[in-house]
């Protein structure tokens, strides 16, 4: 830049020169033109002293003009000179500035990474902690109801093959619980699923699914509730866990969170603390070959969960004319629970009774209005603002199903 700047400097400067040297050589023309009339037609006296005063007139001229074009060069050379020094000094200035400031700059960013780094590996190595320490008291459980099977404690008869055949259940019930609660709260946490949607997702989900895999275990009822309770005992000890810890030493707290409806951890201790309780219940006093326990989850699971879903998303314009500002009851949203509990009662009966876990001869066809009726009366006992529906409903479920259906 600095070279195309002096280039053109230096064009303009001659331009003026030759410009200057013309003006001098026709005003020289003129003199000349002008002594030599002077010389025909004046005396002598005149003639020399016009010539004296032409003299020192071409001497004056020609003595600018050679300032002028002195002048105009050095200005040129010097500006060009003084430009790309000043630049070159302001440009070495900047640099040496900014590399003086990046050096701070890139240690405290060094620092910070560093910081970060460690601050994050202390975190995932107290998660870790936290979970191989679960895992191990869900290890010594199975171990020592085993131990109990062995002695012939939980009942007779009682193989080494049934007693495998329950800790593999066991095993697999607790995977695919940990797998479905790991993938919302995952979402919940990292994708932005919101805590009220992760918090139904868990609620529908994983009360059904556990009471399908009830087929996989043994056909000694008591050795097989047991170690299936073992499932929802490590559940609730992990919740209670997260629940009463907080974030500061790294542990893990997701499932806390992702259950909670505002995101704090304290709230676990409720409606989904309740949850687990009515399943830890209905596992040890009814198990799988009692229809109404069937009924009572999928009421409290699928029933009071799509409720919500579905309510929330379609129910804004045809809520219940009782419904207040904490409340909110929609007719979709009720409609979605008693359809919803009635689907999943009917499929994991039908499917309890294909594997011969339900004893009463009774086909379902038989029973569907019965079950619908349960379904639809739980539906109302889930408008009634009274205590938690998370026990509620289960009870009214169970009660009516003890008195309607075949046991």
């Amino acid at each position: 830049m600095m070279n195309l700047s002096s280039s053109a400097s230096t064009k303009h400067n001659t331009k003026m020169t030759a410009q200057t040297r013309a003006k001098s050589s026709t005003a020289r023309r003129a003199m000349v033109l002008a002594l030599m009339a002077c010389c025909l037609c004046s005396s002598p006296p005149t003639t020399s002293a016009f010539v004296s005063a032409a003299s020192q007139f071409s001497a004056r001229q020609m003595k600018a003009t050679s300032g002028a074009t002195l002048a105009t060069t050095s200005g040129a050379t010097s500006g060009a000179t003084s430009g790309a020094t000043s630049g070159a000094t302001s440009a070495a200035t900047t640099t040496m500035m900014v590399q003086v400031n990046e050096g701070p700059r890139r240690r405290s960013h060094s620092t910070t990474q560093l910081h970060d780094s460690s601050s994050s590996s202390s975190t995932t190595t107290s998660s870790t902690r936290s979970k191989l320490a679960l895992l191990k008291i869900f290890a010594g459980g199975i171990s020592i109801t085993a131990l109990f099977a062995k002695l012939g404690v939980l009942g007779t008869p009682y193989t080494n093959q049934m007693i495998g055949q329950d800790i593999l259940a066991a095993l697999f019930c607790a995977t695919g619980a940990y797998v479905v609660t790991q993938l919302v709260s995952v979402a919940h946490n990292r994708h932005g699923l919101s805590s009220i949607i992760a918090r139904k997702l868990i609620h529908t989900l994983t009360g059904p699914l556990f009471t399908m895999s009830w087929v996989l275990f043994s056909t000694n009822d008591v050795g097989a509730r047991v170690f299936a309770g073992l499932v929802t005992m490590i559940n609730a000890y992990k919740l209670y866990k997260q629940a009463t810890d907080t974030d500061d030493g790294g542990n893990d707290i997701s499932l806390a969170k992702a259950v909670s409806r505002s995101g704090d951890v304290k709230e676990a201790l409720g409606g989904p603390f309740i949850y687990i309780g009515v399943l830890q219940f209905l596992i040890w006093a009814f198990w799988r070959d009692s229809m109404a326990a069937v009924v009572s989850i999928c009421t409290m699971c699928v029933g009071d969960g799509l409720a919500d879903l579905v309510g929330r998303k379609y129910g804004k314009n045809n809520a219940w004319f009782f419904a207040s500002k904490d409340n909110r009851k929609s007719m979709v949203g009720t409609l979605a629970f008693a359809v919803g509990s009635f689907v999943a009662s009917v499929g994991i009966i039908q499917l309890f009774a294909a594997t011969g876990c339900v004893t009463a001869g009774v086909a379902v066809t038989a029973i569907w209005d019965k079950l619908l009726l349960i379904c639809v009366a739980c539906s109302i006992v889930e408008l009634i603002p009274f205590g938690d529906d998370n026990y509620t409903v289960p009870i009214a479920a169970l009660i009516l199903g003890k008195l309607l259906l075949p046991s």
